[in-house]
This record gives C-alpha cells, structure tokens and sequence, in this order.
C-alpha cells in the first residue's frame, strides 16, 4: 500500500489515531535539546581553542554524532507521527549510515576522510533508532 500504513493521497499529515505516551515525548525533546547542546558545544569550541568537551577527540568528532542522531530522530519520529511503516524508518536508518561512509571515505574533497567520525555518527543513529525502535512499538493506534 505504500509508505504509510493507510491510503491518504499524496499530502503528508499526522494520523490523529496515533498516540504516543507522553514519556517518549519527554525523551524525545530531551535527546534533541542533547543533540542541539552538542553541536552548540562543538562550534563554541571550534572558536574557543581552550574550551575542550570531555576530551579533545570527543570535541573533533561530537557534531557528526550530534548531526546524525538529531536527523534521524527528527525525521524518524515525524514519521512514526504520520503513520509509516517500521520498514521505512529502518530504511532510513540504513541509508543515513551510507551517506555518512560516503561523506567519511569517497568525499574527501568536501570533508576530510575520518572513519572516526564515521564511528560517532554511526553511535548517533543507533541511539536514535533504539528510542525510534521502542517508540513505534510502544505507540498506540486508536
């Protein structure tokens, strides 16, 4: 039948029979205010020489952590909102770590190659699809 799990044109919308418990929101907008934190951090330390996150490494590598976890989570959760099937969000999921090898190795005339950062994003999506994963079948379908 498509990505979403019913019939509804073309337009994109939130199926009111969806309920989500009112606990994933929390986590939800507490693991975006996380993501949104790091990557704060990371650019307040791309300035700031001296300010160091942790350690020096997790201060080099957190935004692609952040990045990739707070697309996943967004666009993920949006999606379970609207009713698309597990399979797609999984689908996603799979295709963010391809972008990220491809971003990590091949383009290396955009971004310099760095399969640690791979590693941090890859560490970002899973976080995202653990809570992703609960959410969708904790969700409840009125």
């Amino acid at each position: 039948m498509g990505i979403v799990e019913e019939k509804h044109g073309k337009e994109f919308h939130i199926d009111n029979r969806i309920k989500i418990p009112k606990k994933y929101y929390a986590i939800y907008f507490g693991l975006l205010a996380l993501g949104l934190l790091m990557t704060i951090i990371r650019w307040y330390s791309y300035f700031n020489n001296d300010f160091v996150f942790i350690t020096e490494s997790m201060n080099a590598h957190i935004s692609n952590f952040s990045l990739s976890m707070l697309i996943y989570l967004f666009v993920g959760f949006m999606w379970i909102l609207m009713g698309v099937k597990l399979k797609y969000i999984n689908i996603l999921g799979i295709v963010l770590v391809i972008i990220n090898l491809v971003f990590e190795t091949v383009l290396s005339s955009v971004n310099t190659a760095d399969m640690i950062d791979f590693i941090y994003g890859g560490i970002g999506l899973l976080f995202s699809y653990i809570f992703l994963l609960v959410t969708y079948k904790n969700k409840v379908v009125t």
